[in-house]
């Protein structure tokens, strides 16, 4: 994941430039480790990011503040360096300068802050005048000392009377902040549930709109042969142009050859059709877990080195071609989607938002989560002791991170997918500001990537 500069030029990182522009030829020269994409038209730069064929891409420092102002998915990242200065003082004259300037200063702190020692010992001296007088007027220094009281009952009974106010004001402190803790937590609870019905319903809908679009698609493909399927592949690049948040569609046959697909480098490769998950019956889809990689090239076995937190969630759709033979349907979901949608919709950077399937495996996270996706949480509470029994709940106890959390949970309607959030439980108390994601227009060329 490219999070900061110091992420960009690494192996397998995909760093989109536009095509013409004065950061192709800066950046060819100043990369050394990632690869370097060229986008031409009709594709743009920001599609390409969106649907995770590259990681980043960069652009100058005033074309970036107005994406800022428009675009809720993308996040800046400018070079962590400001301009500045350093002034001295040049030859024999710059130094006589400069301790005429000091000489003015002690002579300001000395007219300011006289020596202390007349004051201290003009001090003694107006006791002993002040005794002499008391003397005089035969004022002894004993004479005004008062007399200790004898302590009478109702005396006695004040330090005890104070004792029993201050504890029942700290008993009403104590249980106005137990009553305003609990609020707190009902509160957060309350968010907590809203949140994961939110985020289930944004995962569903995703899902949804993909398999609608496959199944129109299986329909097309179904009237094809092998050898004429590579002629519908302007429609499948058609349907690209409506669903963002996929990498690629292709067509796989029963051997696991591509045999079309929206990213070119993918046609006629050869993979295990086993590691994108079962194959489903013919017109029926399945969601599949989550595989490392960009494309379905990335998994054969001249696959390109891909970063381990790269990856796609599969939807797979079952059909036969005109001759019989079974066939694929594949849909490449961008998993870093998800993740943007978890994001956005938690804003919280005390809170956190993980999807999961039935199994626990983890597809998505929020970056509070310090869990790789392909990580299984089988052992959660969630999938220990609430699944399948409850399709939502919250409690108050073990979260995917360390310390004690709130967690609320829900269940897809339609698809085997689970969102948990969850929120620090020591954190309900704390108003803690939302840290702000504006850098000071100091830097003179940037670069994007999706959160």
């Amino acid at each position: 994941m490219v999070r900061e500069w110091a992420d960009i030029d690494k192996p397998g990182v995909q760093v989109a430039v536009q095509a013409g522009t004065f950061m192709e030829p800066v950046m060819a020269a100043a990369l050394k480790q990632a690869t370097m994409v060229v986008v031409k038209p009709p594709a743009t730069r920001e599609r390409e990011l969106e649907a995770g064929r590259v990681d980043v891409f960069m652009t100058d420092y005033p074309y970036s503040r107005r994406l800022l102002d428009n675009a809720d998915w993308a996040m800046l990242i400018s070079p962590q360096t400001l301009p500045c200065a350093a002034l001295r003082l040049r030859g024999k004259a710059g130094r006589r300068r400069l301790a005429r300037h000091r000489r003015r200063i002690r002579r300001a702190d000395q007219a300011r802050w006289p020596a202390r020692s007349g004051g201290q010992a003009a001090w003694p001296r107006r006791h002993r005048r002040a005794a002499a007088l008391r003397g005089r007027q035969g004022v002894s220094s004993t004479a005004a000392r008062p007399q200790r009281a004898t302590p009478t009952r109702l005396s006695r009974a004040v330090p005890w009377a104070g004792a029993a106010l201050a504890l029942a004001v700290a008993a009403v402190v104590a249980w106005l902040g137990w009553s305003e803790h609990e609020e707190k937590l009902e509160n957060q609870r309350a968010r907590n549930e809203l949140l994961a019905r939110v985020l289930e319903e944004q995962a569903t809908r995703t899902v949804e709109t993909t398999a609608i679009a496959m199944a129109s698609l299986g329909e097309l493909l179904g009237t094809q042969t092998p050898a004429q399927i590579g002629e519908v592949t302007p429609v499948l690049n058609q349907a690209m142009v409506g669903l963002p948040f996929l990498r690629s569609l292709a067509v796989l046959d029963a051997r696991g050859r591509v045999l079309t697909s929206t990213v070119p480098r993918d046609a006629g490769v050869t993979i295990d059709p086993r590691r994108l998950g079962a194959w489903p019956a013919v017109d029926r889809d399945r969601l599949g877990p989550f595989v490392a990689g960009r494309t379905l090239a990335d998994l054969s076995q001249r696959g390109a080195a891909v970063p381990a937190t790269v990856g796609f969630i599969p939807l797979l759709r079952g059909m036969e071609l005109r001759n019989g033979e079974p066939a694929l349907l594949v849909a490449l979901l961008n998993a870093d989607a998800f993740a943007n949608q978890l994001e956005l919709t938690v804003a919280d950077r005390l809170g956190g938002a993980v999807l999961t399937g039935y199994d626990g495996a983890l597809l998505a996270a929020t970056a509070s989560v310090p869990v790789p996706a392909g990580t299984t949480l089988a052992s959660h509470p969630v999938f220990r002791d609430y699944l399948p029994a409850r399709e939502h709940a919250t409690y108050l106890g073990t979260g995917v991170r360390s310390e004690e959390q709130l967690v609320a949970f829900r269940v897809s309607r339609s698809r085997p997918l689970v969102v948990l959030v969850e929120y620090p439980h020591a954190a309900v108390d704390v108003a803690g500001g939302r840290a702000s994601g504006r850098l000071p227009p100091s830097a003179p060329w940037s670069c994007w990537r999706c959160w």
